[in-house]
């Protein structure tokens, strides 16, 4: 249709709708707009790729930038796609406050399958933890030290990683253990998979695959958007516990992040787009 229309108006056909992303991006910061702010707009994880719409004084055909940036973006975006892997800008953070508590509320403890979906969810809520070391966990990598109770999680290469619980997960992770009976298993997975539909737990672990769709059911049962992947989780837990005064060095040890520009990226608390923001962009 673009296309045709171009036509129609005697334009140059090489402009394409990604076209008007780099000129709303250009004009919006031609008329006095931050690029922080079209960063948002733009839904951008890192303003260094804001930057790269920014044409402002570029004499570079736009079709010339575009075939030299994307060629090689594509290709890594359909290889993390086939690898089951989600891009930073694609995880939709959970946003809306009293959401992630309502998720938790929603789901029935009177089997062990609900008790442990509540714990389950519970982990990733209140540790940001990757989905991957989560399912890994095993009983005994929920131990007692002094007074509180910590989490070991295995991370990416060979590293482990100690957390203190929060109290509310510590609360969460008890009544499950002791209802299931799995506190005195500690050699079993801390989240094995159910045995069909009978709500009773095999000694199985889950899979990934298993958790992501749990995690839709259990978002469909309290009404929540259906988008939401378990690393939202990582996102909203990051930018909840920035918001209560929590230190970017702090969040990167908790996140496991080797670099804090990492940490930085999944800091959602910027999101929020202003009217006047948006009445920036002039035609």
């Amino acid at each position: 249709m673009l296309k045709r229309r171009l036509k129609d108006a005697g334009l140059s056909d090489a402009f394409s709708p990604h076209s008007f992303r780099a000129t709303g991006i250009t004009n919006f910061l031609e008329n006095g707009g931050t690029l922080e702010v079209a960063q948002r707009i733009a839904g951008h994880a890192d303003s260094r790729t804001t930057q790269l719409y920014d044409r402002r004084g570029q004499k570079v055909l736009l079709e010339d930038m575009e075939r030299i940036r994307y060629r090689a973006i594509q290709q890594f975006l359909a290889w993390s796609e086939r690898a089951g892997y989600q891009h930073l800008e694609d995880i939709e953070p959970i946003t809306v406050d009293g959401e992630v508590q309502k998720l938790l509320d929603a789901i029935e403890t009177s089997t062990h399958t609900g008790l442990r979906d509540r714990a389950l969810l519970g982990v990733l809520a209140y540790t940001f933890a990757r989905i991957g070391a989560v399912v890994n966990l095993k009983v005994e990598d929920y131990y007692p030290s002094g007074k509180r109770f910590l989490l070991r999680f295995k991370e990416k290469g060979g590293k482990e990683k100690e957390l203190p619980v929060h109290h509310k997960l510590e609360e969460i992770l008890d009544q499950y253990l002791k209802a299931t009976g799995l506190e005195k298993e500690p050699g079993s997975p801390l989240f094995p998979a159910s045995i069909g539909k009978t709500g009773k737990l095999s000694r199985r672990p889950l899979v990934r695959t298993d958790a992501a769709d749990m995690l839709k059911r259990r978002l469909k049962q309290a009404g929540l958007p259906a988008h939401y992947s378990p690393h939202s989780f990582r996102a909203t837990g990051i930018t909840n516990f920035l918001e209560n005064d929590g230190t970017l060095e702090a969040a990167q040890r908790i996140a496991g992040h080797a670099d804090s520009r990492t940490t930085k990226l999944y800091d959602r608390r910027g999101q929020k787009v202003l009217l006047e923001d948006m009445e920036r962009i002039r035609y």
